[in-house]
């Protein structure tokens, strides 16, 4: 089991006070390389085909014949401890690809089992912030609360403001006892063993509509106006090399429009912050958007908005009624091409409409793009100072 680096009541208390020598920041860089290659020749299975899929691989596995290239992306959606010494090999031998140490934390994470701690544990001292916070977030999921005094230590040095939020969500799930899945249907699984996750995609699930979950808050409640804005995840919009680029704002489909911007492409469990203080107006699941959670805001101007994120798990961090606050962690990437994040590869959906929830439509497509803000441009518009002075990495 993990050897915990245990600190004394009188650390604790020093460690937090010098917390508040550290300000947050929430800078956007390039933490996972945009030159890297990803799912080249992985097809996109449907239905069936993903059963063949997984009988065609286990049956190279035992012929150690596996094509490691072809079937990347499939390998990381075993949801068994077995596969554990195959994803360490896949990564030892590739270890420039650091998007695939980000599959491998959340494959671990999903299994569930407390034991697997050791294998994800020296992650915690990544260089990588992305993975140091996918590492983060799995603690939240698997650790006991004997782990605390590290998470505890950990929070009171650690300067970059994703992490930070989530290493305050992941000891308040331990402290409870865990994240819970918070849509009762999902998820999908195939039959059998190895357990592993059913491929979906949206023109296959219409027999599932019947699977609708959404709560609502109907309180009309104030909150404070936020004073800035970030991006809702780490490398947000810098995209690794041949990931979707048609969910730019405004990108044309015919007569309607993207009314969002599709961002974290490929990065399934990476955790996702709420980019203003707010207060959460719904929690949805269907077949388009997946898990997806609105939250009105306002702008510093005190302009009511509505915000939405798609696309997300089904492990949240919050419910309908909860205040948030910026860079508070919400929620996570729902796995690439599943149900659970309506069937597209892992990203999530960052909208912000120009009215309040009770007069907003949740879509992500529109005709009409003037009642939309570019997200990009809003947040970059309201970004903390600090980040404002930073060199800016050039959009698409």
């Amino acid at each position: 089991m993990l050897k915990l680096k245990f600190i004394s009541a009188v650390s604790l208390c020093v460690a937090f006070s010098l917390d508040s020598l550290y300000s947050q920041s929430f800078e956007q860089k390039i933490c996972i390389d945009t030159s890297i290659r990803m799912l080249e020749n992985t097809p996109q299975y449907v239905g069936s085909q993903g059963i063949r899929a997984h009988d065609r691989i286990e049956d190279q596995i035992k012929k150690n014949k596996l094509n490691v290239k072809k079937d990347l992306y499939m390998i990381f959606r075993y949801r068994t401890s077995d596969f554990i010494p195959l994803w360490q090999k896949i990564i030892a031998d590739s270890s420039h690809n650091d998007l695939m140490k980000i599959w491998f934390i959340n494959a671990v994470l999903q299994i569930g089992d407390s034991k697997n701690l050791d294998v994800i544990a020296p992650y915690l001292k990544s260089d990588n912030d992305i993975i140091r916070e996918c590492t983060v977030n799995a603690y939240g999921f698997l650790a006991s609360p004997d782990t605390l005094p590290v998470l505890r230590e950990m929070l009171a040095y650690e300067t970059n403001g994703y992490i930070q939020e989530t290493l305050k969500a992941s000891i308040e799930a331990i402290r409870k006892g865990g994240y819970v899945n918070n849509i009762p249907y999902l998820p999908q699984y195939y039959k059998g063993k190895p357990k592993k996750i059913r491929f979906f995609y949206n023109r296959d699930v219409g027999w599932l509509e019947k699977y609708v979950y959404s709560k609502t808050d109907t309180v009309l409640s104030k909150y404070s106006p936020s004073p800035n804005l970030i991006f809702p995840a780490q490398q947000f919009y810098m995209r690794v090399k041949h990931a979707p680029k048609a969910g730019t704002f405004a990108n044309n489909h015919g007569f309607i429009s993207h009314v969002g911007y599709d961002g974290a492409w490929f990065y399934d469990g990476v955790p996702i912050h709420s980019i203003s203080n707010g207060i959460v107006k719904k929690i949805s699941h269907d077949v388009s958007w997946g898990v997806l959670i609105a939250v009105e805001s306002c702008l510093p101007g005190n302009d009511t908005i509505t915000i939405i994120y798609g696309h997300l798990s089904r492990y949240l961090s919050v419910e309908p009624g909860n205040r948030v606050y910026m860079g508070q962690k919400i929620g996570q990437i729902g796995n690439s091409v599943s149900y659970e994040n309506g069937g597209y590869w892992a990203h999530v959906h960052l909208g912000i409409i120009r009215k309040p929830f009770t007069r907003a439509q949740l879509v992500g497509y529109d005709t009409d793009t003037s009642i939309y803000y570019d997200p990009i441009k809003i947040i970059q518009a309201f970004e903390p100072e600090r980040e404002k002075t930073r060199k800016k990495i050039p959009e698409e």
